[in-house]
């Protein structure tokens, strides 16, 4: 299981970022980072408890996308755009677009971000300004206030 946490950037309007992976590899930015756990904790990036690298100011400062191969426990934080390869139990983020090509076995919310999903969503599908489109089917509720909502019956 990979475990990769994003946190305490000094940009404005930043917080904190948490992926609970099995399997795959996560890539940030396109760097790809492989562990159990992989954290980004003010500018350095650790790998299971080993600081491998740090973000220069300019870094920190670019947008956060990030993309992982395999299926992903939980995501969740202040990402501009997640991409996940496979399935997701539960996805989340504040302003940011979230792609999952598989299915999601529990909810996925985005404030401010589109959301699009391969499969179905065993829970709710919610965002506040951005579209939702679901290829499957949506176990719980589909609402947006501001955006297009499309999915199976």
């Amino acid at each position: 299981m990979a475990f990769v946490n994003f946190g305490n950037y000094t940009r404005t309007n930043r917080g904190n970022m948490t992926i609970t992976s099995i399997g795959g590899v996560s890539n940030i930015n396109g760097v790809e980072y492989r562990g159990n756990s992989v954290q980004v904790i003010n500018g350095k990036i650790i790998v299971d408890g080993v600081e491998v690298t740090r973000l220069s100011n300019e870094e920190r400062g670019r947008r956060i996308d990030v993309r992982v191969t395999g299926n992903v426990e939980s995501i969740s934080g202040d990402i501009d755009h997640i991409v996940v390869e496979k399935d997701v139990g539960s996805a989340k983020t504040s302003s940011g677009d979230i792609e999952i090509k598989g299915s999601v076995r529990g909810s996925v919310s985005s404030t401010s971000g589109d959301i699009t999903i391969g499969g179905d969503v065993a829970g709710d599908a919610k965002s506040v300004s951005g579209s939702i489109d679901v290829s499957g089917m949506v176990g719980g509720d589909a609402t947006t206030v501001s955006g297009d909502i499309k999915y199976k019956k």
